[in-house]
């Protein structure tokens, strides 16, 4: 990183909406580390740090509008609904060149937003980050996806931002928004709606949960593990990512009719299909990328 950009950072004043969320909080930390002195965060909830502002974005006090009046960039860690229902202060309260970040799980709804206020936005940068991982997690190899929305190409204030993002070791991957939501179809939705199929159906009183784990094989534990995960973040968290993707009902279908053909399979006794099933996976999954099975091993290894 050059000087130049070094004392840029230093003097770019960031406004990071909802830091006391997971990724907020991860972003002020993030920025605060990088040599960013002007960072204020806004929140509604508790002030854990002194750098932030307890407020309502959609009902702002001096501070609040303060903040923004002043912010070279703002950063919203918010849900889809809240920042929808901001934009008319965002733009009322910050300047005519602030750029505006969103960390959306959800883009192609947002996009359109940002289309119908394409006049009042102007000439501000636009842009949408979707970091793949908690917020108490180490960002370092993990990925960023970062989101041009049409019409707002990145300018410099958005790519210095995600210079911040590289040097923390992150792994920026570029999409636009309808790419990433499918993407996160899969990733995100999928993935939940299956460990929230295996956690329910472990609510069954007739679980002995505790002497399954005396016994349990590492795949057991994993998914366990992936429940109880979930279950420390905010189920709006889930919830949004649920029903807001658009593609979310395509891919529960696709998991639910999984299910009902290996059922069906099973009730049929069709040992053949079970092992084309087993076959498929293995071809168009599997063997293309073997590192899976060196991952699988030293996962159950430490597990195990």
């Amino acid at each position: 990183m050059s000087v130049k950009h070094m004392i840029d950072d230093m003097k770019c004043n960031y406004v990071i909406l909802g830091a006391s969320g997971s990724i907020g909080r991860m972003l002020v930390g993030m920025l605060e580390s990088n040599g960013c002195s002007c960072v204020t965060g806004v929140d509604v909830g508790s002030s854990w740090s002194p750098c932030i502002v307890k407020g309502d974005i959609l009902r702002p006090d001096t501070r609040v509008t303060s903040a923004l009046s002043n912010a070279n960039v703002v950063v919203s860690a918010l849900s889809n609904e809240v920042l929808s229902s901001a934009m008319d202060v965002l733009l009322k309260y910050t300047s005519s060149d602030c750029a505006l970040i969103d960390t959306l799980s959800i883009k192609s709804s947002y996009a359109e937003v940002v289309s119908a206020y394409r006049g009042k936005i102007g000439l501000r940068e636009v842009a949408g980050i979707n970091p793949m991982f908690s917020g108490d997690l180490d960002p370092a190899g993990r990925p960023v996806a970062v989101v041009q929305y049409d019409g707002f190409p990145y300018g410099v204030t958005c790519r210095r931002f995600f210079d911040i993002l590289n040097r923390t070791g992150a792994r920026i991957v570029e999409m636009d928004p309808i790419s990433h939501d499918r993407s996160m179809a899969t990733l995100q939705v999928l993935v939940h709606a299956g460990v929230m199929a295996f956690g329910r159906a472990l609510c069954d009183e007739r679980q002995d949960i505790d002497t399954l784990l005396t016994l349990a094989p590492p795949p057991f534990r994993v998914m366990l593990a992936l429940v109880a995960r979930m279950t420390c973040n905010r189920p709006e968290v889930y919830w949004e990512i649920q029903r807001d993707n658009p593609f979310s009902d395509e891919v529960r279908k696709s998991l639910i009719d999984s299910m009902n053909c290996l059922d069906g399979v099973c009730k049929a006794g069709d040992v053949f299909s079970f092992r084309d099933i087993m076959e498929s996976m293995a071809q168009g999954v599997v063997e293309p990328r073997p590192d899976l099975v060196h991952l699988s091993r030293r996962m159950f290894g430490f597990l195990g």
